[in-house]
């Protein structure tokens, strides 16, 4: 039902699909696996606040969770483990990322206008055709991550690490670069950031 309290529970592989979960919170357990596909998750917490970035070790380990189709307007992964995590097509305006640890994510075709991904670490992800215009990626790292095709009008990715990091035919109308980092300097194997045909 909405509103659950979930803390310190372990949820994982559990099937959740269609329901709705708005207003609960899932904090300082697992759901590694849980599906989450077509679920409502409006105001859900998945994480705790705790500061840029996130200092509380507990918290909740998503990786390997399923949001395909998933629904949610401000709904919190702050500092969450999202490893493997699937949100294709998923639609969560003003969703929470900050400090989320989040390799090999998908998140192709997602809508997600006004996120908030200060200090995540979105590495090797897919994030082809999402819509991330107006979002804060301030200190973000996007290292070998795919962003073509992707909305990311008056996105703000100062101090970003962009080491690999795809935007292939990327809207990037009005964004911010400030103090980016898009190489790997000395590294033997030479990686850019490719900005082929985005605007």
């Amino acid at each position: 039902h909405p509103g659950v309290d979930w803390d310190y529970c372990i949820l994982d592989g559990r099937d959740y699909s269609g329901e709705n979960l708005s207003n609960a919170k899932i904090r300082y357990g697992t759901t590694i696996g849980t599906d989450f596909s077509n679920t409502m998750l409006n105001n859900a917490k998945f994480g705790d606040p705790s500061g840029l970035p996130p200092t509380d070790v507990g918290i909740t380990d998503s990786t390997d969770a399923i949001f395909t189709n998933a629904k949610g307007k401000d709904t919190q992964f702050q500092g969450v483990t999202l490893n493997g995590a699937n949100f294709d097509n998923a639609k969560m305006p003003r969703v929470l990322f900050d400090g989320a640890g989040m390799h090999r994510v998908s998140m192709v075709n997602a809508y997600m206008p006004e996120a908030s991904l200060k200090f995540a670490n979105v590495i090797h992800s897919d994030l082809q055709n999402a819509n991330l215009k107006y979002s804060d990626m301030t200190h973000v790292n996007l290292e070998s991550t795919d962003l073509s095709n992707a909305l990311l009008y008056q996105v703000i990715f100062d101090e970003g690490l962009l080491v690999d990091a795809w935007f292939t035919n990327a809207n990037m109308n009005e964004s911010t670069l400030r103090n980016v980092d898009g190489s790997a300097g000395h590294d033997a194997e030479r990686k850019i950031a490719k900005f082929d045909s985005a605007s």
